[in-house]
């Protein structure tokens, strides 16, 4: 919801639980029970009340936290497709807008949340955290999904200058990070942007 809302102009869409299903490829119900609790939760907004199974006159929805500044608010760049593309794919991949939030602090290609802080900060056991970094990292694993989307994590190790640790960090490969006249700048991977058939030199300056 918050893709389509996003793309509006007045951050709202026209949709029926019908529709919402096809975007999701979910079942009709199971799109009214995650609507009932995103409504109580306050997630998604009803703006008006239109006819649930009606296409002509559809209820509106807003997503309250696609309405803000971009001038004045946090905000971190997630392509599109990871949100159509690989979280219908596989709930494993809930865990790269996260990912990419802690990438976005430094504007780094790689960041180094601890598995126990994704556990904490997503509410998922912690076995199912450490089994989705190996899902997205693992080329083997991931192509038994029997996906054509690339495989959208890697994973390293690096030892600090200051003693003997070493820090196992994660990188999103759909981004890159870099600087452009001494600027912050985010643009999508060369083999992502080929994949999705997207320009790879539309860029996004860090906000000042």
């Amino acid at each position: 919801m918050y893709h389509h809302v996003w793309r509006t102009e007045k951050k709202s869409v026209a949709a029926s639980f019908a529709t919402i299903a096809k975007w999701t490829r979910l079942d009709y119900r199971t799109v009214k029970g995650c609507f009932r609790e995103l409504q109580l939760k306050k997630f998604i907004v009803r703006a008006r009340q239109g006819t649930l199974r009606s296409r002509s006159d559809a209820p509106t929805w807003t997503v309250p936290a696609a309405k803000f500044n971009m001038k004045k608010q946090p905000w971190v760049p997630v392509p599109s497709f990871i949100i159509t593309d690989y979280l219908r794919l596989h709930r494993a991949c809930t865990l790269l807008p996260l990912l990419l939030y802690y990438q976005n602090m430094k504007w780094k290609n790689s960041s180094y949340p601890s598995a126990v802080t994704l556990h904490t900060m997503i509410h998922w056991e912690l076995n199912a955290v450490y089994g989705a970094l190996k899902l997205m990292s693992d080329d083997k694993r991931w192509e038994k999904l029997c996906s054509a989307l690339p495989r959208p994590l890697g994973i390293g190790r690096r030892k600090i200058k200051s003693g003997n640790k070493t820090y196992r960090y994660y990188r999103v490969l759909a981004v890159r990070y870099d600087r452009d006249d001494e600027l912050p700048v985010v643009y999508l991977s060369e083999k992502f942007a080929k994949f999705f058939h997207i320009h790879s030199k539309k860029r996004h300056r860090k906000p000042r």
